[in-house]
């Protein structure tokens, strides 16, 4: 599971803390979710930047299976000097341990990424036992542990991405550890939500660059 890309905050000295960035892309940042249902293909993004820029990032190695999304909020925090363990993130994002479960007409059930971390961090997506937590968790840590978080959500454009690097500020991307597109399917959870579900290439990574 996935990453993001961290940039540097220029006015953290002034606020105290950064800004923050929480997408989601499926296709490695050039194919967004056009809503929190549907990915589309076609949806491809071209730039012909002149500018760049490389913000300093600390690189952890991710301490569980599947615990991407924690591991690159950590790295995010420590950017600007917070300093958070994983497994204290991922205590703080909440973890639903409930295997999924198969209703009469073969449709499966399990818990809600937009409220906790499903299945278990040491599990596997193909075997169904863990998956992973989407940007509202991890954007509401990033602000209880002291972070600023300049927008959270689906369907963010690739340019808008582009633009908060270049300013400074990180990113928080969810993507596929493969770089490809793939379909999303879906579920519904436990708790009735509509669930986009990216099993078994779904991943966070720290945008910084």
């Amino acid at each position: 599971m996935g990453g993001v890309q961290d940039l540097i905050s220029h006015t953290r000295t002034i606020t105290h803390g950064f800004r923050l960035i929480v997408a989601i892309a499926m296709a490695a940042g050039a194919e967004l979710l056009a809503s929190p249902l549907i990915a589309q293909a076609s949806m491809t993004f071209t730039t012909q930047a002149t500018n760049w820029r490389i913000l300093t990032v600390p690189q952890y190695h991710q301490q569980h299976g599947l615990s991407c999304e924690a591991s690159a909020l950590g790295m995010t925090l420590a950017a600007f000097g917070i300093n958070v363990a994983e497994d204290t993130l991922l205590s703080q994002i909440g973890i639903d341990y409930r295997q999924p479960t198969w209703d009469a007409s073969g449709a499966m059930h399990w818990g809600d990424p937009y409220a906790a971390f499903v299945g278990n961090p040491n599990g596997s997506e193909i075997g169904l036992t863990g998956y992973g937590v989407y940007y509202p968790r991890i954007a509401a840590v990033a602000q209880a542990d002291g972070a600023t978080v300049a927008q959270a959500g689906e369907g963010i454009a690739p340019s808008t991405i582009y633009q908060a690097v270049m300013a400074g500020h990180p990113v928080i991307a969810w993507t596929t550890f493969d770089w490809i597109y793939h379909r999303v399917s879906h579920y519904v959870a436990f708790d009735g939500r509509t669930v986009q579900f990216g099993s078994p290439y779904e991943h966070a990574v720290v945008v910084r660059a």
